[in-house]
C-alpha cells in the first residue's frame, strides 16, 4: 500500500444519489482488479473499491454513494472544480482477480454499488477469461442497476458471463434463496461485494450449502476478529 494523490477529472450521475469519479493518478499505482482505495476526507480515510481494471491512460473509477451527514459528493465536487488532489492509499484488499482458479465456475455476488469491484473483475475477465461467470446483482430498486445496459451487452457478447439483475426491495432474504437454488452451487468459487452483513450472511448459507470457505472471497472477511473466523 502506498499513498499517493490524484486529481478528479469527471463525476457523473448514476442514479440520484450515486455518481461515477474518474481520477488521475500522479503517478500510476499498479493494482489488481477487484482491489480498493482509500480516500481522505476531514481527516479520516474512506473506503471506496475501484471500479474498472488498470487502463493504459491510468485514470481509476470510484461509484460514490452520497452519505448527506458527511457530504461525501460535495466535498469531491469541491475538490473537482477547485482542481485540489485527493490524498489516496491504494492498493487496498485480498479479494481480487488473483484469488480466483481456473478449475472453478465463479460465482460473483453484488449488492448496490458493491457491482464496483466486480465490474472492474469483468472487465479483466472479458480479456482473460478463465471459466465460466454467473453474476447475480442485488438492489433495492430498479434505478439501482445502473449498470444493467452495460452487463447485458457482456451477457450477450460473451459466451462464458451469465448475468442474473434482482429486485429485493425489502426483502433481502430473496437473494439467499436465489443463490442456494442454484444448480451445482457446491462446485463454485465465490465473491462476495456489498454490505459486510451481506457478505457474512451469504458466507453461511453457502458454508451450509457445501461451498468451500476458502473458495468464499470478500473483503468484509478482513475485518473478521480471529476468533470469528
Amino acid at each position: 500500500m502506498r499513498e499517493t494523490q490524484a486529481l478528479i477529472t469527471q463525476m457523473t450521475s448514476l442514479t440520484a444519489d450515486i455518481v461515477c469519479v474518474h481520477l488521475k493518478l500522479a503517478p500510476f499505482i499498479n493494482y489488481q482488479p477487484g482491489q480498493y482505495l482509500q480516500f481522505k476526507h476531514q481527516e479520516q480515510f474512506l473506503s471506496y473499491s475501484i471500479a474498472n481494471a488498470a487502463q493504459p491512460e491510468e485514470l481509476l473509477e470510484l461509484h460514490v454513494r452520497d452519505n448527506p451527514p458527511m457530504r461525501i459528493i460535495s466535498f469531491l465536487q469541491q475538490k473537482m472544480f477547485k482542481q485540489q488532489p485527493l490524498t489516496l492509499r491504494l492498493p487496498l484488499g485480498f479479494c481480487h482477480v488473483g484469488c480466483l482458479h481456473a478449475d472453478k465456475p465463479i460465482l460473483l455476488i453484488a449488492g448496490g454499488t458493491g457491482f464496483a469491484p466486480i465490474k472492474a473483475m469483468l472487465e479483466y475477465l472479458i480479456h482473460k477469461p478463465i471459466a465460466e461467470v454467473t453474476l447475480i446483482w442485488s438492489v433495492r430498486a430498479v434505478d439501482d442497476l445502473y449498470a444493467n445496459e452495460l452487463v447485458m451487452h457482456w451477457a450477450k457478447k460473451y459466451d462464458f458471463l451469465n448475468y442474473c439483475p434482482m429486485i429485493t426491495g425489502a426483502h433481502p432474504e430473496r437473494l439467499v434463496d436465489k443463490i442456494l437454488a442454484k444448480k451445482d452451487l457446491m462446485t463454485h468459487q465465490v465473491v462476495i461485494a456489498g454490505p459486510f452483513e451481506m457478505a457474512y450472511e451469504l458466507r453461511k448459507h453457502l458454508v451450509g450449502a457445501g461451498v468451500g470457505a476458502a473458495y468464499i472471497h470478500a473483503d468484509a472477511f478482513e475485518f473478521i476478529t480471529q476468533g470469528e473466523r
